[in-house]
C-alpha cells in the first residue's frame, strides 16, 4: 500500500521516514494474519471466479496493460472490498527503495502514482514476512495514510516474486468500513490473482521489449530471448511450488507435471504418467474415471469455467491423501480454452484436523443438547458474546457466531436485570458467579441459570468469561407449585375441618337418638369423603361431573339399574362439587328411606343440561323419583332438608323441591361460570 502524492501526504511521508510517531506501537503490532484461520469464511462464488479468470486470461493474451488494471477492479469485486492496488518496488532519486502505486481501483483510485518507503509500510512488512499478511488499522502506525479520504481499516497484502525469487512488489486490497473483515477465502482469491498478475506483468514487460526490439530491428532475437525467459520463469514457478501442478489436454490427458507435484504424488518419473488420463489416475483404475470429481472438473474447465473441489485420492505408492483441487482453462490466442491447468494441494493434515475438530464438536454438541446446557464466551473489552447453538436456543435467539452483549439484556425480565448488570459492571471477579434470572419472549417467562469462569492472559489481566447456561424453569415452577400446594393444603384442611364440624353439629342437633346421629354422620362423612376423592385426583382445582355423580349414588343403587342419568359432561369447581355431592347423598338417602328406592319397582331420573350463551350460560339439574310409595311433605325440616336446598352452593343458585304424590322432584339451577369457578371453597 502507498501514500498519496498530495502536499499533505508528502509531509507525512517525510516524517514517516524518520520513524513512527504512533504512541509506542510498532509496525509488527498491526499484523493479525492468524485471524484468517479463525474467521468464518464467506461462501465460495465459483461462477464469479470463473467469469473473472476467464476475462483475465483473455485480457492477458490481448492486452496485458489493460489486464493489470482489471486485476484491481476484480479484486475489489471478488473480495467485496473498498480499494485494491498494485505496489511495485522501485528506487527514488536518492537510491532508496520505495513502493510505487502502479494501479488502483476503488476509493483510492485517484492516488495512482503515490509512494511509500520500503522500510516503513505494510507492503514492506509483507515482503519481510515472505507471505500473505493481514494488517489492522495501518494508519495508527503509518500516519501518512491519514491523508486518504477514508480510513484504511484492514488490509490484505500478497507478495509478488519474479523467476529468481526477486520481489516485484505486492498486490493489496483494503476495507474502509470497520464492520467488514477479510477471511481465508479472500486470501485464497488474492493469491490466485497474484499468480496470474505476475504472469501479466511479465507478459507486459515482454510485449514492451518486443516493441522495442522491433524498433531496433532485432525483434526476432529479443522475442526468442523473452520466450526463453518466460518459459524459464514459468518453469521455475512450477518447480518451486509444493502443489501438484498439471497441464492437461482438453480431454484430461496428462501432458506436464511440475517436479514438486511428482514428489508429493510419489511418482518417480514423469514418463510413468505422461499421456495417461488424469481422471483414471485420480480414481486409481476405477472405471476410467467416469463421473468422478476429476472428470466433472475437466468438463467444466474445457467449457471455459473454473472448477474447484476437495476429494480423496491415494498417491502412486498408495499413500492416502486428501486434495484441494482447482481446474482452470488456459486460453489460446483465439480466446478459447487451449489446455487445462489443474492445481492439487495436499490438505490431508488439514482434513484430519477438521475431522477431529468436527468429531469433538459433535460430541460436545450432543452432550450439551442432551443436558440442555448452552455455552458462551464473553469478550470483556469488545462486549461480544460467542454463543453455542444450545445457548441461543435457550434464549430464543437465532443461532449466530457472535452477538453484541447488549442483545441479551432486552430479553431479561425487568425485575432481574440488576442481577446481570451487577455481574457485568461490577468487580470482574464476580462476573462468573452463579445467578438465576428470568427471560421473556412475549407472554412466555423462563428461568435460566448461569455460571462462568473468568479467563486471564499471561499477565493476569481478565480477557473473557467462559460459562454455561441452563434452563431451571421446571425446578422453579415445581418449587412454586410446592409452595402453593402447601398453602392450599393448609387452607383445605381448615375448610374441611370447618365443614366436618358443621355437619357434626347439625346432625347431632336434629337427631332423635345417638345411634341415629352416628349413622347419619357416618353416611355424610362417607359422601364427603367420596367427593374429596374425586377432587384429590384433580388437585382440588376442578373435577368432572360424571364421576362425582357415580360415587354419590353408588351406595343407593342396589341393582345397578335404578337410576336413569343423562346430560353433558362438564367440569365443576371444588365448592360446587362438595355441595352437590352432599346434596345427592341426602336425596338418595331420603329416596332409600321413604321414596322410590324404598321398594323394588321405583326409579330415579337424574338429568341435567346447559342453556343460554356466553356469560348467561346456566346449568339446570333435575332429580325426579317414580314408582315408589305415595309421597307426603315432611312435617319438619332437618339438616338433610337444608342440605338439599343448597343446590350447587353458589350465590346465583336456585332450588325447587316438589313433594308430589307420584314422587319427589328436585330442580337446581345456577350460573355455569360460578359453578365452574375454582376460587370458591
Amino acid at each position: 500500500m502507498a501514500a498519496t502524492t498530495s502536499p499533505r501526504s508528502a509531509a507525512t511521508l517525510d516524517a514517516a521516514r524518520e520513524g513512527p510517531e504512533s504512541g509506542g506501537r510498532e509496525p509488527a503490532d498491526l499484523v493479525i494474519t492468524e485471524e484468517l484461520r479463525r474467521r468464518p469464511c464467506k461462501p465460495v462464488n465459483l461462477q464469479a471466479e470463473a467469469e473473472a479468470f476467464r476475462e483475465l486470461s483473455d485480457l492477458i493474451a490481448r492486452n496485458p496493460n489493460r489486464a493489470i488494471n482489471r486485476f484491481m477492479e476484480l479484486a475489489v469485486e471478488l473480495c467485496e472490498a473498498g480499494s485494491a492496488g498494485l505496489s511495485l518496488l522501485d528506487e527514488n532519486e536518492a537510491g532508496e527503495a520505495e513502493f510505487h502505486w502502479e494501479a488502483i481501483a476503488g476509493v483510492l483510485k485517484d492516488h495512482v502514482g503515490g509512494t511509500t518507503p520500503r522500510h516503513f509500510s505494510p507492503c514492506g512488512l509483507c515482503l519481510d514476512a515472505g507471505r500473505t499478511i493481514l494488517v489492522s488499522r495501518p494508519f495508527e502506525v503509518f500516519d501518512y495514510f491519514n491523508a486518504a479520504e477514508q480510513p484504511l481499516m484492514e488490509g490484505l497484502v500478497v507478495p509478488l516474486y519474479d523467476t529468481g525469487g526477486l520481489p516485484l512488489g505486492t498486490l493489496w486490497v483494503v476495507h474502509h468500513d470497520a464492520g467488514k473483515h477479510f477471511d481465508a477465502e479472500d486470501a485464497r482469491v488474492m493469491e490466485q490473482l497474484a499468480v496470474q498478475l505476475v504472469l501479466a506483468l511479465k507478459l507486459r514487460d515482454r510485449l514492451e521489449k518486443k516493441v522495442s526490439a522491433h524498433r531496433t530491428n532485432v525483434a526476432l532475437r529479443d522475442t526468442n530471448l523473452e520466450l526463453a525467459e518466460t518459459s524459464a520463469f514459468l518453469q521455475s514457478i512450477l518447480d518451486s511450488s509444493t502443489d501438484c501442478i498439471k497441464v492437461l489436454s482438453l480431454d484430461g490427458t496428462l501432458e506436464l507435471m511440475n517436479s514438486g507435484g511428482l514428489g508429493v504424488m510419489e511418482i518417480d518419473d514423469l514418463s510413468d504418467v505422461a499421456g495417461c488420463s488424469w481422471p483414471v489416475l485420480w480414481s486409481r483404475g476405477g472405471a476410467d474415471g467416469e463421473d468422478n470429481e476429476a472428470r466433472r472438473a475437466i468438463r467444466i474447465a474445457a467449457a471455459g469455467g473454473v472448477s474447484r473441489f476437495q476429494g480423496f485420492s491415494p498417491t502412486a505408492k498408495g499413500t492416502p491423501k486428501w486434495w484441494d483441487v482447482a481446474v482452470t482453462p488456459i486460453i489460446g490466442e483465439d480466446g478459447r480454452p487451449l489446455k487445462l491447468l489443474a492445481v492439487s494441494r495436499d490438505v490431508t493434515g488439514i482434513k484430519a484436523a477438521e475431522e477431529r475438530l468436527a468429531a469433538s464438536e459433535r460430541r460436545l454438541r450432543v452432550a450439551q443438547n442432551f443436558a440442555e446446557v448452552g455455552t458462551f464466551e464473553w469478550a470483556i473489552d469488545s462486549n461480544i458474546v460467542y454463543p453455542s447453538e444450545e445457548f441461543c436456543r435457550l434464549w430464543g435467539i437465532e443461532p449466530q457466531v457472535a452477538l453484541p452483549g447488549d442483545v441479551f439484556s432486552t430479553h431479561v425480565h425487568p425485575a432481574d436485570k440488576h442481577m446481570l448488570l451487577a455481574r457485568r459492571d461490577g468487580p470482574i471477579e464476580n462476573a462468573g458467579d452463579y445467578v438465576e434470572f428470568r427471560i421473556m419472549h412475549g407472554d412466555d417467562v423462563r428461568w435460566l441459570a448461569r455460571r462462568g469462569d473468568v479467563l486471564r492472559d499471561a499477565e493476569g489481566r481478565p480477557t473473557s468469561v467462559l460459562g454455561a447456561c441452563f434452563d431451571v424453569t421446571d425446578r422453579r415452577r415445581a418449587e412454586e407449585q410446592q409452595r402453593l400446594l402447601m398453602q392450599e393444603l393448609t387452607h383445605r384442611v381448615k375448610n374441611t375441618m370447618a365443614m366436618v364440624q358443621a355437619i357434626g353439629s347439625q346432625t347431632l342437633r336434629n337427631a332423635n337418638s345417638v345411634e341415629e346421629a352416628g349413622r347419619a354422620f357416618a353416611a355424610r362423612m362417607q359422601a364427603l369423603s367420596a367427593a374429596h376423592d374425586v377432587l384429590i385426583h384433580s388437585n382440588w382445582s376442578s373435577t368432572s361431573l360424571r364421576p362425582l355423580i357415580d360415587r354419590a349414588i353408588r351406595l343407593h343403587d342396589d341393582t345397578g339399574a335404578r337410576f336413569d342419568m343423562a346430560g353433558p359432561d362438564l367440569v365443576l369447581g371444588p365448592r360446587a362439587a362438595l355441595t352437590l355431592a352432599l346434596t345427592l347423598h341426602e336425596l338418595g338417602t331420603n329416596a332409600l328411606k321413604y321414596g322410590a328406592l324404598s321398594n323394588d319397582a321405583g326409579r330415579v331420573t337424574l338429568h341435567w343440561n346447559i342453556a343460554g350463551a356466553g356469560a348467561d350460560r346456566k346449568l339446570t339439574m333435575t332429580w325426579r323419583e317414580s314408582g315408589g310409595p305415595p309421597v307426603a311433605p315432611p312435617s319438619s325440616r332437618g339438616f338433610g332438608s337444608r342440605l338439599i336446598r343448597l343446590g350447587f352452593g353458589v350465590p346465583s343458585g336456585t332450588v325447587e323441591l316438589d313433594f308430589a304424590v307420584a314422587g319427589v322432584a328436585w330442580t337446581a339451577s345456577a350460573g355455569l361460570a360460578e359453578i365452574q369457578s375454582s376460587s370458591g371453597d
